[in-house]
């Protein structure tokens, strides 16, 4: 279990994680063996905008009501597996 919550937590650190540098090392090397090193940095402009969102997203009530339904269909297999426990 220990080794499946530390892959878990590896891959979502890994997925998750924002782009460490924006930097670009561009290297040229002359006839003679020597080597000049420069950093380039490129710009990311982030705009923020508004979204509307209004009561016609019906994404969280699709998921209580998935929740809800997978707790009374837990609730049911639950109750006809202890049935049949005690008839046996």
């Amino acid at each position: 279990m220990k080794k499946q919550i530390i892959s878990l937590a590896l891959a979502s650190a890994l997925i998750l994680a924002p782009s460490v540098s924006a930097e670009t090392v561009e290297c040229t090397t002359s006839q003679y063996g020597g080597a000049t090193c420069g950093v380039s940095t490129s710009t990311v402009t982030v705009t923020h905008e508004t979204v509307d969102a209004g009561i016609g997203d019906w994404q969280l009530t699709s998921v209580i009501m998935v929740l809800g339904l997978s707790a009374i269909v837990a609730t049911g297999l639950y109750k006809l597996s202890y049935r049949w426990y005690i008839l046996d």
